[in-house]
């Protein structure tokens, strides 16, 4: 399934959805959502998600931001060894706001769960990252991990991220990680080394830090028009495509 979020131009636009998503057991999902908004836009979204015995959730978000945009995804896993897999990518430019609150219950025996964030924020973009991992009692043999890597391009950029576990189980596989840096030095004058314009080399570094979460779109058209928005979100502020 593939979600396109999209307006016309850059004006002041208000777009609100709540859904919600049940999966029966042994069915299985893979869900794309693009969202590319215009500066101006405000969007409030919120998705619940349940999950039945044996069910498998594969859900890929790419979001730009706006004047203000907020997602919020709550994930039920309700059956034994329903599993989830979560990708966030954020990139954020100009004076753009993003903000992704994901909540994972694991409400059932050997239940997993991977929940992937990578932020990119540049000019006096901010991008703020809530991810909850919760294990109920009785819950034995559940695996869930949660990781938050981000890059700040410039001095105004702010990113913050808020991993959180609440494990009610002792017989659990579970661990977090957040990290928020810059591009790496040392790798970016390799690139300039080899006669790559800066501009180019950044690009370059930037897409593999992104692109490992984009590797799983094995659809060609889809995998094109990924890159190409990752590629756009990169234009100097102002030089944006209209659509």
């Amino acid at each position: 399934m593939v979600e396109h979020w999209r307006t016309a131009g850059d004006g002041a636009e208000l777009a609100t959805a709540v859904g919600q998503l049940q999966l029966g057991e042994d069915s299985g999902l893979a869900w794309l959502r693009l969202q590319r908004l215009g500066d101006g836009s405000v969007a409030l979204s919120r998705s619940t998600l349940q999950l039945e015995r044996g069910s498998a959730l594969e859900l890929l978000a790419l979001d730009r931001g706006g004047e203000l945009v907020r997602g919020e995804w709550r994930a039920a896993l309700r059956g034994r060894e329903a599993r989830c897999m979560v990708s966030g990518v954020a990139r954020v430019t100009g004076a753009r706001h993003l903000e992704h609150a994901l909540e994972v219950r694991h409400l059932a025996p050997a239940t997993a769960a991977e929940v992937r964030f990578r932020g990119v924020a540049e000019d006096r973009g901010r991008a703020v990252f809530t991810g909850t991992l919760y294990v109920a009692p009785g819950a034995d043999g559940t695996e869930t991990r949660l990781s938050s890597r981000n890059l700040l391009l410039s001095p105004q950029a702010e990113i913050d991220t808020r991993p959180v576990l609440e494990i009610h189980n002792d017989e659990v596989v579970a661990g977090h990680g957040a990290t928020v840096g810059q591009l790496d030095p040392e790798a970016l004058f390799y690139l300039r080394s080899r006669g790559i314009p800066e501009a180019a080399a950044r690009a370059l570094l930037i897409e593999a830090f992104l692109g490992e979460l984009l590797a799983g779109v094995t659809d060609p058209e889809l995998a094109a028009q990924l890159a190409a928005e990752l590629g756009s979100v990169g234009a100097t502020p102002g030089s944006e495509d209209r659509e």
